[in-house]
């Protein structure tokens, strides 16, 4: 008997890694005799570096970068074993985790690390990117990454009275007055009395501000590279469905400024299309990462594609669940977003195509799970009683372990007509009592 462990990660409590040890660890308690293959996913988000790093070898590289709150962080990007091709997570340098809870307000965050690690990457020899959408902090449409790379902005000067504060403040001010890695052009460009030209870390509320966009001082090595945006969403970039009104919210928005947000976003996405000729506002994926994903088809000439198929083709999944009698995937909370281009999605359709039947296990269940029930066979929350999120967060491995033991037991008992007769005490064709 074969089961397939084909899990994403439980945001802030377990990578995919340790979610696949633990439900392995739970099969094994009800069949010591099962053979267990672990294949760790990911949709672009945490984890996309790992699992293909695992998948194709590659070692991690560590640089220091520009945060989400402009002050200095340590990131990372990996190297695959090619040598030539480079995978980034954007939350390693803008990600929710690296903001304390009350200082989460994505109109003064801002993807400029993103940037630094994208030019650190091509400088470094890579001449394939792919950078990872998931689990960021930031709506700012990718601007900041893009002044980063060199791309220039001109802005509006801001209002005395009830203007956003500068794009920087306080100690990360001197890091901002230095010129970022491959911003050439862009930080020697004079000032107008009507503009303004920021080559410091640009947030969402610079957004309404800009008023021109110029590609040409651009690091001239990207538009020989090919670069990748793993989207973990499959968002357009403004409106109902769009970055701020469905992510900006736990990225710390108020309603307020969720509003405004989108409005930006509407207002780059129609600069963009003036200036670059590129519509970018109905793209899927340009929502992911608060817009970044239409900033790196705009400024960087980035291919958007659903990361956890770019993952699932890596590790070679359709090939190893062929023989699979059972597939159990995961992640932490099953909604609406789970059908769109989250992992337990991808590993439905993967497994439907392949005709195995798949289970998932998750934290929590959304209030609309009832219109994604059905993309899975059957799916089981872990928690078996209430408690704090705290309490939860701290014993996911314990539940995930004692959860899998307890399904991959009746998944048995249902599917061994003798297991089933005892439990029933019916007569069965097969097995007369």
């Amino acid at each position: 008997m074969k089961i397939v462990v084909a899990p994403g990660s439980f945001k802030e409590s377990l990578c995919a890694a340790a979610v696949a040890e633990a439900v392995a660890a739970g099969i094994r308690d009800a069949l010591p005799d099962a053979a267990v293959e672990l294949i760790p996913l990911a949709d672009g988000g945490e984890g996309t570096a790992a699992a293909l790093s695992a998948a194709l070898g590659g070692r991690e590289v560590p640089c220091r970068v520009t945060g989400p709150l402009g002050k200095p962080v340590e990131a990372s990007y990996t190297l695959l074993g090619d040598e030539r091709t480079a995978v980034v997570e954007m939350a390693s340098a803008a990600g929710l985790a690296l903001v304390p809870a009350g200082e989460r307000n994505p109109t003064r965050t801002t993807t400029h690390g993103v940037g630094e690690l994208i030019v650190r990457m091509i400088q470094d020899g890579a001449r394939r990117i792919i950078v990872g959408l998931g689990g960021s902090a930031t709506v700012d449409g990718g601007i900041g990454a893009a002044v980063a790379a060199g791309v220039r902005f001109t802005l509006e000067p801001m209002a005395k009275k009830g203007a956003p504060g500068p794009p920087l403040g306080g100690p990360a001010r001197a890091l901002a007055d230095k010129p970022p890695v491959a911003l050439r052009a862009g930080s020697r460009a004079k000032r107008s009395a009507n503009s303004a030209l920021y080559p410091s870390p640009l947030r969402g509320a610079d957004l309404p501000r800009i008023t021109r966009v110029e590609l040409a001082p651009r690091h001239p090595m990207i538009a020989r590279c090919e670069i990748t945006a793993a989207c973990d969403v499959r968002n357009v970039l403004y409106g109902p469905d769009g970055a701020a009104y469905v992510f900006g919210p736990q990225k710390g928005a108020t309603r307020r400024q969720v509003k405004s947000l989108d409005a930006g976003l509407r207002h780059l996405a129609a600069v963009i299309q003036r200036d670059l000729e590129i519509a970018v506002q109905d793209l899927p994926g340009a929502g992911a990462a608060g817009g970044l994903g239409a900033g790196l088809a705009a400024f960087f000439g980035a291919r958007l594609v659903p990361g956890a198929e770019l993952v699932l083709e890596a590790v070679r999944f359709r090939e190893r669940i062929a023989d699979a009698d059972l597939i159990i995937t995961g992640e932490g909370r099953l909604d609406c977003q789970s059908a769109m281009g989250k992992v337990v999605g991808a590993v439905s359709e993967a497994a439907r195509t392949a005709g195995r039947p798949v289970i998932a296990l998750v934290g929590s269940l959304g209030r609309d799970v009832d219109q994604v029930a059905n993309i899975v066979d059957a799916c089981f929350p872990i928690l078996d009683r209430p408690m704090r999120l705290d309490r939860a967060m701290a014993r996911t491995a314990e539940l995930l372990r004692r959860t899998a033991e307890q399904v991959v037991c009746l998944w048995r008992a249902v599917s061994e007509p003798r297991d089933l007769s005892r439990l029933t005490g019916r007569r069965t064709p097969d097995h007369p009592v």
